[in-house]
């Protein structure tokens, strides 16, 4: 392996470390970490709820839970459903095979997208 294969190895590793850091400021629980921070995902719902057009495009109740759609901000993730509080909740779908994370209980069907007029 020649030395700047060597560097270049180095300084994928230590991408791939650095890309592995929690952040603090997002939510992290069994479906996995948000892509966004929970004050953020707090404020979305707030405006979703006030009638504004933002990043929530829909909301399904499931056991008495108001629970809130935000897909991804990119290709092939996938798009949870959060909790009022800004905790993801579960992953109905997205992801490489659009299936989600497959940890939302029986119940949750599709989440009916908002249409914008």
């Amino acid at each position: 392996m020649t030395q700047g294969n060597q560097l270049l190895l180095v300084a994928c590793v230590a991408a791939s470390l650095a890309a592995c850091t929690p952040h603090s400021t997002r939510d992290s629980t069994p479906s996995g970490p948000s892509p966004f921070a929970a004050d953020w995902i707090r404020h979305e719902i707030a405006g979703f709820e006030a009638g504004e057009n933002n990043r929530v495009d829909g909301k399904v109740l499931f056991n008495g839970t108001s629970l809130y759609l935000i897909h991804s901000p990119c290709c092939d993730l996938i798009n949870y459903l959060y909790t009022a509080d800004g905790k993801t909740f579960c992953a109905p779908s997205g992801g490489f095979a659009g299936g989600g994370d497959g940890k939302c209980p029986p119940g949750i069907g599709p989440v009916p997208r908002r249409v914008d007029p």
